[in-house]
């Protein structure tokens, strides 16, 4: 009888923000790019199985508290939420990977969620984009972002179609 062994490598990281911002809070979300004052960090899992990556994100955030607890329309100011999120992709092209430089073409599908601790508040949002990668540096994503569940009132990301352009800088700190 013959074992076969398969060695699964899950890659562990972390990420930290911190953002300021002038432009009041109309939202119970808490989003530091661009709406929210704050800090944020958090763990992010990933693991690659053949040509699907799988990733698990939780996070922590903390909005810089302003001198007014309330929102408009008497709803309070959050300032503390819990983010989680998994997501999945699958690279389509090319059907055998030979170089780095190879352009891929991937399908993603992520779910996004945060929980306000303070008041139970909560959302799930479901987001399936298309994405490519090119000489593994840039990566351009085009997706559309909805709400499958959740009682958070007043999000400005409830509903959104999403066009991402990124270009990563490797080993520039040598």
């Amino acid at each position: 009888m013959r074992r076969i062994w398969i060695m699964a490598l899950i890659l562990i990281g972390a990420y930290s923000r911190i953002s300021t911002s002038r432009r009041p809070g109309f939202s119970r979300d808490i989003n530091l790019e661009g709406d929210n004052s704050g800090w944020q960090a958090g763990l992010i899992f990933t693991q690659l199985l053949h040509k699907l990556a799988l990733s698990a994100t939780l996070g922590y955030a903390d909005a810089f508290g302003p001198s007014d607890k309330v929102l408009r329309f008497n709803t309070p100011q959050p300032d503390k939420m819990l983010s989680y999120s998994l997501s999945s992709g699958y690279l389509v092209l090319p059907f055998v990977y030979k170089d780095y430089k190879e352009p891929n073409f991937n399908l993603y599908f992520e779910l996004l969620g945060k929980t306000d601790p303070g008041s139970g508040e909560s959302y799930l949002d479901l987001a399936p984009a298309v994405q490519v990668i090119l000489n593994s540096r840039t990566r351009i994503d085009l997706g559309y972002r909805f709400q499958a569940t959740g009682n958070m009132a007043n999000r400005y990301l409830k509903n959104m179609y999403l066009l991402r352009a990124e270009f990563n800088f490797f080993n520039v700190l040598k």
